[in-house]
């Protein structure tokens, strides 16, 4: 029995028009036929069919379970059992918190944690609490490590609610709604989830290891070779940086300021022949938004000490070498320079000084 938004809206105001008309305070029995059959069959679309009442699992009974594959648990109450509502500033809003609901009204708590039974026992995801009067939409079951309780639920406190938002229950529990998970996402996406996971945690067996095959092994022995070898030999070690050194946009702009810096420290060192005034502009290019040249910055810092800062394997010895053997390759020509290497030259049994004496 497929209904389109509207027949449900129009069958609710049918249903709404009897209510207000008579006295409402009718027995569980009552309201179930008088009410909740109404709203699940005719206005929310639900096959009679398709609907379970009373279906019996584990020795207890569920109201109503909807869908051939039941979908929606409703528990339904008399309309003289009232659930107290915590008044909230956005007295409108039906988003509203389980948690809080539950501590002031102890009708709705026994009413939650039995549909919530249901729910968890039947491995149905929505529940529903209905005393015709009210109607409180939940996730009875949670995937995302949030206890039902703790999590946020749909009100629709009072006939009035129900009518103006009924377009919302529509869209959450009806069965021809064009978006089934509409629920889930909205009542999910109101709970803080903290920083998201990492996408390792959707790998299935992250962290494992693989043995490598011969050619992954070879691969991994020639990389060793080139990386760990290659730059430590003398004889290739200007080769390597030369040809085999691979500049980023920053650090290719950074070789340069530090060639500058170089050029600049070792003017102010030597004090080489005074030379007439000369005039730097403050802007490399038209577009320099910052207004300082990487010449005028090199000359501020010449005289400066630089620390170069970096986790351990980033490149912070590839990129002094490479300055050094490429990069600025002329200036260390004719400056003086000191290169001490701890990690693979000294012999850190001895005394340090042992190592640094000339």
């Amino acid at each position: 029995m497929a209904i389109e938004l509207k027949d449900g809206i129009s069958a609710l105001a049918k249903l709404l028009s009897g209510l207000r008309e008579q006295k409402t305070d009718f027995n569980e029995a009552d309201t179930r036929h008088r009410i909740l059959d109404l709203l699940i069959h005719d206005c929310l679309g639900w096959d009679r069919a398709e609907t379970k009442v009373e279906h019996r699992f584990n020795g207890e009974y569920s109201d109503y379970e909807l869908g051939i594959q039941p979908q929606v648990v409703v528990e339904a109450k008399r309309t003289g059992q009232y659930f107290d509502i915590p008044i909230e500033s956005n007295k409108h809003g039906i988003v509203r918190s389980l948690s809080s609901i539950c501590a002031l009204s102890k009708e709705f708590k026994a009413a939650f944690e039995q549909a919530h039974k249901y729910c968890s026992d039947r491995g149905i995801q929505i529940g529903v609490v209905s005393n015709g009067m009210q109607t409180v939409v939940f996730l009875g079951v949670r995937t995302d490590g949030i206890p039902p309780i703790e999590g946020k639920c749909l009100l629709f406190n009072g006939l009035d609610q129900l009518e103006q938002h009924f377009p919302r229950l529509w869209q959450a529990i009806s069965p021809n709604s064009p978006d089934q998970k509409h629920l889930l996402n909205e009542l999910a996406s109101i709970v803080p989830t903290g920083v998201p996971q990492k996408l390792s945690t959707s790998v299935t067996g992250y962290p494992s290891f693989r043995y490598p095959s011969d050619s992954q092994q070879s691969l991994r022995t020639l990389s060793d070779l080139l990386i760990e070898d290659a730059p430590n030999t003398p004889s290739v070690r200007h080769r390597f940086y030369e040809e085999c050194y691979c500049e980023s946009g920053a650090l290719a702009k950074e070789s340069l300021v530090g060639k500058s810096i170089l050029s600049a420290r070792y003017a102010a060192m030597f004090s080489p022949t005074e030379q007439n005034p000369t005039l730097q502009q403050v802007r490399s290019k038209d577009d320099d938004k910052f207004g300082l040249s990487s010449e005028v910055v090199a000359e501020a810092l010449g005289r400066r000490p630089i620390v170069i800062i970096g986790d351990v394997g980033v490149g912070k010895t590839s990129f002094i070498r490479h300055l050094v053997f490429v990069k600025a390759a002329a200036e260390i020509q004719n400056s003086i320079f000191i290169y001490i290497d701890l990690g693979t030259q000294a012999n850190l049994g001895q005394e340090l000084q042992d190592f640094f004496r000339i």
